[in-house]
């Protein structure tokens, strides 16, 4: 598989400053725009030249759409350094998303860089749990649609990859709140964390090693997910027929099997990434409720019907919390035709259809 992967070198020699400069580029840009509330970094820039940026512009209510759409990168007088520093578009939400954004997205290490401070409520200690499994599972799946495009495109890139493969420590860190310890995953970190610190003389197999090696340890993450939603949230279940399915985009469904995780192709030629059975219920609960995300996962999530579960109130309560956060987030998105932005990990690709009249 090794030799049809090819390696670019998209490196920059960027230091600190850079990423400083870029931010206040961006503030300058936008500052004036009456849409803007505030604007948040997410994380440390712990590598530069490697480090992501990560932005979260928090719009007004009601705001012009036009406005909205000078938000973007893309529109704010993008420079060379901008394109060599983001990795992709701002986190864009309104003000009645952002105070509860922990319950749609990984949001760590939030600092306000501009405008109001909009009291950014931290997760009830009782629906800690429920929603770092959620999280996971939803994170997780997009990732390895993601990983999974990469493997078909051919090649991948040093920086692109040393970023989204480290994006486990997340994901692992999520699983750490309910008492996980795992040494293959706390090793496999160790070694991504490394190879960030040396990445300008890190070799090209040593590169596409740790990005086949990522699709395991993802899987790992969330089969010790799995293990604690059974253990702990899910009462009881009937077995998963196998041909039940969430379709995640054209190319890739979601299959469930009670056999260890792996890929493979179906007869039709699309591309199956596999999870525990046990994660079937999670995403039947998302076919429940009136908000949009009920509507699109039930065109499609394919199940017979005839499965039966039983799953706490405690994670149906937040996992009903968290829908209805991202179905708000989704409104404000097709309301202003925006397609930049994305909108939480709901589990499978879903700008695109719901952006759709």
């Amino acid at each position: 598989m090794s030799n049809k992967l090819s390696v670019i070198n998209d490196l920059h020699e960027i230091e600190e400053e850079d990423y400083n400069r870029v931010i206040n580029d961006y503030i300058d840009a936008v500052s004036s725009n009456p849409a803007v509330s505030a604007i948040y970094k997410m994380g440390n820039i712990s590598d530069p030249g490697i480090s992501d940026l990560d932005l979260i512009v928090v719009a007004k209510e009601c705001s012009n759409s036009i406005n909205i759409h000078k938000l973007s990168i893309n529109n704010s007088g993008r420079s060379e350094l901008f394109n060599k520093i983001f990795l992709h578009d701002v986190y864009l939400c309104d003000t009645s998303v952002i105070r509860k954004i922990r319950y749609t997205s990984l949001c760590d290490n939030l600092s306000l860089l501009f405008g109001d401070d909009q009291n950014i409520m931290d997760v009830d200690g009782k629906e800690l749990g429920p929603l770092s499994l959620q999280i996971i599972f939803d994170f997780v799946s997009s990732r390895l649609v993601q990983f999974k495009q990469y493997l078909s495109a051919g090649s991948i890139g040093i920086r692109g990859t040393l970023v989204r493969v480290s994006s486990i420590r997340h994901s692992y860190n999520l699983l750490k709140n309910l008492g996980v310890n795992d040494k293959e995953t706390e090793s496999f970190i160790s070694q991504v964390t490394e190879m960030r610190k040396n990445a300008r003389t890190v070799k090209d197999d040593d590169i596409i090693d740790l990005f086949l090696r990522s699709f395991n340890m993802f899987e790992r993450i969330v089969q010790l997910a799995a293990d604690c939603f059974f253990d702990k949230y899910l009462n009881f279940f009937t077995a998963v027929d196998p041909s039940n399915s969430l379709k995640l985009n054209n190319l890739f469904n979601l299959k469930f099997l009670a056999i260890p995780l792996g890929d493979g192709a179906n007869t039709n030629g699309s591309v199956s990434i596999f999870y525990p059975e046990a994660t079937f219920y999670h995403y039947m609960e998302y076919t429940k409720g009136n908000h949009p995300i009920a509507n699109i996962t039930s065109n499609y999530l394919s199940f017979t019907g005839g499965e039966r579960y039983d799953i706490s109130e405690e994670y149906k309560s937040t996992l009903e919390k968290r829908l209805w956060l991202i179905s708000k987030q989704l409104t404000f998105l097709k309301k202003n035709r925006v397609n930049f932005a994305m909108c939480g990990y709901p589990g499978f690709i879903i700008n695109q259809e719901c952006l759709q009249d």
